[in-house]
């Protein structure tokens, strides 16, 4: 079955801080993502799956992948864009990704990472992190107001990733999405604290106008 990607959708959208560029991930680099998912590469210290659950969940997710890019499934009301952490040097090494639902009507996201873990503890998870935030809160982005990160009550790795950027930390609660999932320690980002800290923080957006025009956030210019 043919399918269409985010790179063929958005094959100009990068954001891009210091060591790190988040981009639309190709089709040719899918199978390294299944590997990694298959091999616990991507496992959060919560995650206590088994290979054979890590293979089923690999072939799920990609599966996944390809229906989220279908434009069909990147409406106003609900869409959740996954994008893939590259190096400087293009290797693929991770996840940074952001959800809405009825964003147009709350001006709120949901972001979600995950790390190689032989990349961990070098800072790329704090950088993905940084270029997915100045997306989110940028004019030339997603203006909005407010942005969720959510961890496992040990996820100690995110939870420093959160602090450190000045998240207000809110408690932990049952993840919004998945309420089966283990309680989660929840962490709060507003527009104005984001300028307020971060505001000269170099980073560089580019290739946004053709996703903003779909999700609605842009009028569409017409010639």
């Amino acid at each position: 079955m043919k399918y269409v990607t985010l790179t063929s959708l958005y094959p100009d959208l990068s954001i891009t801080c210091a060591a790190i560029t988040l981009r639309p991930i190709p089709s040719s680099d899918l199978p390294q993502v299944e590997e990694m998912i298959r091999n616990g590469d991507l496992l959060t210290p919560n995650d206590t799956r088994t290979r054979h659950e890590l293979s089923h969940a690999a072939r799920t997710y990609v599966s996944e992948l390809k229906y989220a890019w279908q434009p069909k499934n990147l409406t106003r009301e609900k869409w959740d864009l996954p994008l893939g952490l590259y190096t400087a040097e293009g290797e693929l090494i991770g996840r940074q990704g952001v959800m809405a639902k009825d964003f147009l009507i709350h001006r709120e996201v949901i972001t979600y990472s995950a790390v190689a873990k032989h990349y961990r503890g070098h800072g790329y998870g704090t950088l993905a992190r940084i270029a997915m935030l100045a997306f989110i809160f940028s004019t030339d982005g997603l203006g909005a107001i407010h942005a969720y990160s959510y961890a496992d009550d040990n996820n100690e790795a995110s939870k420093r990733v959160s602090e450190k950027l000045g998240y207000l930390y809110e408690g932990t609660v049952p993840h919004p999405i998945d309420p089966d999932l283990h309680q989660q320690a929840r962490y709060h980002m507003t527009t104005n604290l984001w300028h307020y800290r971060h505001e000269d923080t170099p980073v560089a957006i580019t290739g946004t106008e053709p996703l903003l025009n779909q999700l609605g956030i842009r009028k569409r210019v017409t010639s």
